[in-house]
């Protein structure tokens, strides 16, 4: 595996990815696990300039709309943000580190019924003012035994988005 790949099926690294100028890990598909095995996926601590509007740059790990999404087990940093879930349901996130990212080192936007169990951010937005673990949009979001320290902002934010509408 190559920093900037792909995944389309499960996935266990078996040595870290380094020094990535990009993106570390993307995932391609749903219902498939990224074990990071004790690895650690790192950035070249450098912000892609230019990044075109309609992609994701410096991110360690990128699930952008894939649910059933299990990734875990090791560690992110270096990257503008450690790791990003945009627009998924049912994802879990379990036992990973994200550490030293230039923004957020967990990213979590537009998703439901997803869980961060198990897992520690730290030293995340230490220039930009940025918190360990954001969550924008999102529902039924769960957080478990996680630890968010020495991050610049708060180590959780979560902005109350207003009552969930009435079900009938």
């Amino acid at each position: 595996m190559a920093c900037g790949d792909t995944i389309t099926a499960d996935t266990t690294l078996d040595s870290d990815l380094i020094d990535c100028p990009n993106n570390g890990i993307v995932i391609g598909a749903d219902d498939i696990t990224l074990d990071l095995d004790g690895h650690t996926v790192e950035g070249n601590n450098e912000l892609l300039d230019p990044c075109h509007k309609d992609q994701f740059c410096d991110t360690g790990i990128l699930d952008h709309g894939h649910s059933g999404v299990t990734i875990g087990d090791g560690a992110v940093t270096h990257f503008g943000t450690g790791t990003f879930i945009l627009g998924v349901s049912h994802n879990r996130v379990h036992a990973l580190e994200a550490s030293h990212n230039t923004f957020n080192g967990v990213l979590i936007v537009e998703s439901r019924r997803s869980a961060l169990t198990g897992s520690s951010t730290s030293f995340n937005g230490l220039e930009t003012d940025f918190p360990g673990i954001a969550v924008f949009g999102s529902r039924h979001i769960q957080i478990r035994r996680t630890t968010s320290t020495r991050n610049a902002d708060l180590g959780v934010v979560r902005p109350r988005v207003g009552p969930e509408p009435l079900r009938q």
